[in-house]
């Protein structure tokens, strides 16, 4: 956990745009997740210099839009639907920018929207779209596919379906690095890696629910 928390401290030491964003979204974006060994402060720092390259004239449309998709998921992580909805309409405001590329996030934050109110399949139905390969998002938006497969098997869990949840989960078991990234740079399969280890530990966890379930189960069926 301690080496996860740390992960970014190479891509720190290069101040690029990209590189402190990045920073900020390793401190925010595990949090938001609920990945131990991330903390309230560390992520409050994070949302802080988020928050200012979102508001930097200097920041381009892409990194805005991964600074929105950051600060939403902590905004729902902390029960702020005000917030969030904020964040959400601040996505929709640049999806037209054409090197924003936020239909995906924006899909996401909405997905979210809908799963605070209990709208658990409707947030899966939004977001199926986005199962799909995406080269070029892998790139861009490194931390959005290990998001949407957890907050996916999160919703299937809501919705009483434990093996889809596990498949959801098991979204890290993949090997896609793309060559075309800067070293200083963490790429999506570098995120799916690790946070698997956070998944691995749902999917242990609802294999011990179900099994304890069936326990249950069998003890009330019992003839006496």
């Amino acid at each position: 956990i301690e080496a996860l928390a740390s992960f970014d401290s190479a891509a720190g030491r290069i101040n690029t745009p990209e590189t402190v964003t990045q920073a900020a979204e390793w401190a925010v974006i595990p949090y938001a997740l609920g990945v131990e060994g991330f903390t309230f402060e560390s992520a409050e720092r994070g949302e802080r210099v988020l928050a200012s390259k979102w508001s930097g004239s200097d920041t381009d449309a892409r990194l805005r839009a991964r600074a929105a998709t950051a600060l939403a998921l902590l905004a729902d992580r902390r029960g702020d639907q005000v917030v969030r909805d904020e964040w959400l309409n601040r996505l929709e405001s640049i999806e037209q920018e054409s090197d924003a590329d936020a239909a995906r996030p924006h899909r996401l934050v909405s997905a979210l929207a809908d799963a605070s109110r209990g709208e658990y399949r409707m947030a899966l139905e939004r977001t199926a779209e986005d199962l799909a390969y995406d080269s070029a998002g892998l790139a861009d938006r490194p931390f959005l596919r290990s998001a949407l497969y957890l907050k996916r098997g999160e919703w299937y869990e809501e919705l009483g379906m434990p093996d889809s949840a596990v498949s959801s989960w098991l979204w890290h078991q993949n090997t896609d690095l793309e060559g075309t990234v800067p070293p200083e740079l963490v790429q999506a399969g570098e995120v799916d890696g690790a946070l698997g280890p956070y998944a691995d530990r749902r999917i242990a966890a609802a294999g011990a629910a179900a099994a304890r379930a069936d326990a249950a189960s069998s003890t009330s069926t019992r003839p006496e």
